[in-house]
């Protein structure tokens, strides 16, 4: 089921999106009533009338939604903090992104979509679900070329690499001290070495020098660090969105088949492709800082021929020249599969930008077979159809097209 553009799907899409709206609407209004109880149950561990009172109210919006709530510790304001996740379900993300939206302001409440870390040192902290001494954990912070950062974590209990029993206790610990967020957008993988082990050639045979090894951090100290690179990684991307940049330096990339079709890409932003087709999770915000959403149109083409090929070229030139005349978008370039076209882009208004899409497709006489999609894995039940009678694509996999 389409959340954010359910306005262009089928009559039961947009009756589902009302009746969750008036559902949301709903579940905000009692929580406007009963925020003073539900305050006074935490401070009181009440932790039975807590799950009745979400089970019944929350629920009722959609049954994959958790919650939890906490203190924020990351404030020094004195409020509780109510996060709702879908947790692995993350096609239910953007109804959780409006249900935060809609969020009324009550004092000494915040409202998130991303559990947020319980604690901030271990010493003063002890996880319930913890099977090791976490005391002498530390984790080494690794750079990615797809904007994101890999976690190496050691210990004296990790005895060998990578065991899953000891994979389960450093992500409880990952999303103890980090929260969902971090985790979720930021972090691609999670790995563990023995403690003597330290050697980057031995974690990942990356190293060009033996000598080099990771900087191994307390695990009291990665959040802070972590956040002062994600804050350099922010500041670094372009100063300017995609529109505002005139570039025609292109990088051509040779894909595998494997890569659900698309075989060639012709791309101003290599590093977009890369990491749609190897991280676990996509998100926009990795790469632009101006609220751009990466999105691709997928098109039948037959024959893919010289033809077939000359005409995305033009497609792709005609969007592109009129998403920046209205300023809403850009193109960021094409490619190829057996009998499919892609055309790669960067939107700052997707429903404007799809007005204009629309219009040069039809231009164009594309295949009713013409559908636009998008990067982030928030956004994988997210389509829009040339057509009314556009089939719905497959299922969009958590990587690749």
């Amino acid at each position: 089921m389409r959340w954010y553009l359910a306005e262009y799907g089928t009559a039961e899409e947009q009756k589902n999106k009302r009746e969750k709206l008036r559902l949301i609407e709903s579940f905000w209004a009692q929580f406007e009533r009963d925020h003073k109880t539900l305050r006074e149950a935490y401070y009181q561990r009440a932790s039975d009338f807590m799950l009745r009172w979400l089970e019944k109210n929350l629920q009722a919006i959609d049954e994959n939604l958790l919650w939890e709530i906490g203190k924020d510790i990351i404030s020094e304001e004195d409020r509780l903090i109510l996060a709702i996740t879908p947790e692995e379900n993350h096609h239910l993300r953007p109804m959780t992104n409006s249900i935060i939206e809609l969020a009324p302001q009550i004092p000494a409440w915040r409202f998130t979509q991303h559990k947020t870390p319980v604690a901030l040192n271990v010493k003063n902290s002890k996880h319930s679900m913890a099977k090791q001494n976490w005391d002498d954990l530390e984790a080494a912070i690794i750079v990615k070329e797809t904007n994101a950062f890999d976690l190496v974590f050691r210990s004296q209990f990790i005895k060998s690499r990578d065991k899953y029993s000891d994979l389960q206790e450093v992500f409880l610990a990952a999303d103890t001290f980090l929260g969902q967020e971090y985790i979720d957008i930021w972090i691609d993988i999670i790995s563990t070495v023995p403690k003597d082990e330290g050697l980057l050639a031995k974690v990942f045979a990356l190293a060009k020098k033996e000598e080099e090894r990771h900087e191994f951090f307390h695990l009291d100290e990665v959040r802070t660090r972590l956040s002062g690179m994600i804050a350099d990684l922010i500041d670094n991307l372009p100063d300017y969105p995609v529109l505002d940049i005139e570039s025609e330096d292109y990088s051509v990339m040779k894909l595998s088949a494997e890569h659900h079709g698309r075989i060639s890409s012709s791309t101003k932003a290599p590093n977009v492709i890369m990491a749609k087709l190897s991280r676990n999770l996509f998100h926009s915000s990795n790469f632009s800082k101006h609220g751009e959403v990466f999105a691709y149109i997928k098109t039948s083409l037959s024959p893919l021929d010289s033809e077939s090929v000359e005409w995305v070229y033009a497609v792709e030139e005609a969007i592109d020249a009129n998403l920046r005349k209205e300023r809403v978008g850009a193109s960021l370039g094409t490619g190829f599969g057996p009998g499919m076209g892609f055309i790669d882009l960067a939107l700052l208004d997707v429903h404007a930008s799809l007005k204009i899409i629309r219009q040069e497709l039809n231009r164009a006489e594309a295949s009713k077979y013409t559908r636009m999609l998008f990067y982030d894995t928030y956004m994988r039940d997210e389509w829009w159809g040339l057509g009314e009678d556009t089939p719905p694509p497959p299922r969009q996999p958590e990587s690749g097209y």
